[in-house]
């Protein structure tokens, strides 16, 4: 089954970061993790930014408003991070569940 008609995925980023102040890739999207009921993915993402990620990749499961994607800080791997890359920026509908106010 593909990620775009699961009920629920769930979502994780992460970023280079800047070794020194002189270093101008600061904050750049690095992997993009996507795990499914069963399955796992992991994309490099300066790799698809390179190669131009296919438009519609996921389009329809971040517009689809019965979704709902599960995460840590939900907000910063959404908001330009994915969504940015996969060119449907600022479109995203699906439900969220963050975990990050969530505290033992």
């Amino acid at each position: 089954m593909t990620v775009s008609k699961q009920k629920v995925i769930g979502i994780d980023t992460e970023s280079r970061v800047a070794r020194t102040s002189l270093d101008k890739a600061y904050d750049v999207l690095a992997t993009i993790q996507i795990a499914t009921d069963n399955e796992v993915f992991i994309f490099d993402a300066l790799a698809l930014k390179k190669k131009k990620a296919p438009k519609g990749i996921m389009e329809n499961f971040f517009k689809n408003k019965t979704a709902i994607v599960v995460g840590h800080t939900l907000s910063a791997d959404l908001n330009g991070d994915v969504t940015g890359l996969l060119g449907f920026d600022g479109q995203v509908e699906c439900q969220r569940i963050d975990i990050y106010p969530i505290s033992f």
